[in-house]
């Protein structure tokens, strides 16, 4: 009888940790959930908008303006808002997205204005001032002092090319560049899939670094009229891992 009692005893023990092993497992899970939504809720993102989504004008807003130095003009970023899911199949979580949709450049003295792109359609993913440098072209001590911007580089999209429902930096973008004032908008490269950066490499060419088809590359810009001139791949080591004899 008393063998009986112990194992008794013994799987009711068992039974009981098992339970509350259990729970703290469940409330786990439910604790992990809670956190991970939360800070997808309480962290906007930016350049994320859905393809589902139309946008109105009670969902756009302008930035606070800003001087192009350089030139006479103030720029005005418009951007819009909205909730998208994250992930897009997960419906359970919508976080707040902020995407550059286009910008106004207003002469300061005419007050003479006109927006970089004729539609609202693309998704701005980055834009730069593109300086002289100053140990290229002869100035003055002042002037280097003050550089002042001969274009703008631009990265956009605008449509889902990996099927996510979502038009953001995963998707292929176009890289273009403009005056500083926001004139004559050129398309330079299509199709890249990630832009790396720029340098100003003579008084009139722009070299761009991208990647593009799974390959690096880097292209010659020409600043006079936003054309490439040359473009060169990028060679790669091999990532292979050589094994040699005896190791």
């Amino acid at each position: 009888m008393n063998s009986k009692k112990f194992n008794s005893t013994i799987w009711r023990i068992n039974g009981v940790i098992i339970a509350v092993l259990g729970i703290f497992l469940i409330l786990t899970i439910i604790v992990s959930g809670i956190i991970f939504v939360s800070q997808y809720k309480n962290k906007p993102i930016k350049n994320v908008i859905s393809t589902k989504t139309v946008i109105t004008e009670k969902s756009i807003s302008m930035s606070e303006p800003e001087y192009i130095k350089g030139t006479r003009s103030i720029l005005l970023t418009l951007s819009s808002f909205e909730n998208v899911t994250v992930p897009p199949d997960n419906s359970y979580t919508q976080v707040l997205s902020s995407s550059v949709r286009n910008y106004l450049f207003i002469d300061s003295q005419s007050r003479q204005q006109h927006w970089l792109l004729p539609t609202n359609e693309n998704v701005i993913l980055h834009r730069e001032l593109i300086f002289r440098e100053s140990h290229l072209i002869s100035k003055t001590d002042s002037e280097i002092a003050k550089p002042n911007a001969i274009a703008q580089l631009y990265v956009l999209t605008k449509e889902d090319t990996n099927n996510d429902d979502l038009i953001n930096e995963l998707d292929l973008a176009t890289l273009a560049l403009s005056t500083a004032d926001g004139k004559d908008f050129t398309t330079a490269i299509r199709h890249i899939e990630q832009y790396i950066g720029s340098v100003f490499i003579d008084p009139h060419y722009l070299l761009v670094f991208y990647r593009k088809s799974d390959l690096f590359y880097s292209s010659m810009i020409d600043l006079e009229n936003f054309t490439v001139v040359s473009k060169q791949q990028i060679s790669l080591p091999s990532m292979t891992l050589a094994l040699r004899q005896g190791v």
